[in-house]
């Protein structure tokens, strides 16, 4: 008969922590159906026209090609897809990351779309600093509002097969034990919800055949105290 040992025990329930502890990443495998993927891209494409997101707001004098070239489709201000999106986002908040969020901001979430060439340098999507002031929940109008919002969360849904596209993959800086950085990639399943502090460094490596399709947006919350 083998004797109860609470050591054992304690021992597994440090390991699964340990899986949730300074989590930078984490991928959520939606299983999303094909044809729910197919619905999320096609309603971007046939009702938005690409154009390309500008840098410069900042007095950057850079242009978008220094350091992306993708078609971007920007959601409409009252769409369905938001909403949707954010049950999974607010799962995985509430288990690793816990940040005070306020919602996704429809006018920062958008279809991106990658050909043969296209690609995005290293970038971060917040410094963690700038903050900004949103009419909530769904317009684009900038406002002096009394509450401030800066992006907490950031996302990206992956909408086409691996088997679509060669290159084109996502690439995160991620800081390992040895105090030196590690490159890690996301998973190109169908489906596949990459959740990440917005603050740590990624990258889409150019395309080099096919076609890439994703949703990328930001979850916002009140400023950091």
């Amino acid at each position: 008969m083998n004797s109860y040992d609470p050591g054992q025990k304690l021992h597994s329930i440090t390991k699964v922590l340990e899986m949730f502890v300074n989590v930078p990443v984490y991928e959520f495998p939606t299983k999303l159906p094909k044809s729910l993927c197919d619905e999320i891209n096609d309603y971007y494409v046939n009702n938005v026209d690409p154009r390309p997101g500008l840098l410069g707001d900042k007095g950057d004098s850079r242009t978008d090609l220094d350091s992306r070239n993708v078609k971007v489709r920007w959601c409409q201000q009252d769409d369905w897809v938001g909403p949707f999106i954010y049950q999974y986002i607010s799962q995985a908040n509430e288990h690793l990351w816990q940040y005070d969020i306020t919602g996704i901001y429809y006018n920062n979430l958008h279809h991106l779309e990658y050909e043969p060439g296209m690609f995005h340098t290293w970038h971060v999507d917040s410094t963690g600093l700038d903050y900004t002031a949103y009419v909530p929940p769904s317009s684009n109008t900038i406002a002096p509002l009394y509450k401030e919002y800066v992006r907490k969360l950031s996302f990206t849904l992956q909408l086409s097969d691996e088997e679509d596209y060669t290159g084109g993959d996502m690439e995160f800086e991620i800081p390992s034990n040895k105090e030196t950085l590690d490159i890690r990639s996301a998973g190109k399943e169908r489906g596949t919800l990459a959740i990440f502090d917005p603050r740590t460094r990624h990258r889409i490596t150019p395309v080099e055949s096919g076609k890439r399709n994703a949703l990328v947006g930001w979850v916002v919350g009140p400023r950091w105290k």
